[in-house]
């Protein structure tokens, strides 16, 4: 996985960081680099495997509609025959 390929163009790795690190969310992230929660995990286990220090990101919800569409989802995945 390349870097390139990751981050919006409006983003730099070290604005990732600083909002990494400055936030306490995922959500907060995702505001913060207008990444969705999870390309901005993935990159950020990418950014660790490369030895950056970056701090463990509790998995907390403030937001559950991303979850409410999935068990939608998932709903009408099983009652399509």
């Amino acid at each position: 996985m390349r870097a390139s390929t990751v981050l919006p163009e409006d983003i730099t790795p070290e604005a990732f960081v600083l909002a990494w690190q400055r936030c306490n969310t995922l959500a907060e992230v995702s505001a913060a680099t207008g990444m969705d929660r999870k390309r901005a995990s993935q990159y950020a286990g990418f950014l660790r495997k490369k030895g950056v220090p970056l701090k463990d990101m509790k998995a907390t919800y403030d937001d559950y509609s991303d979850l409410v569409a999935l068990a939608q989802r998932a709903g009408e995945e099983k009652a399509t025959p």
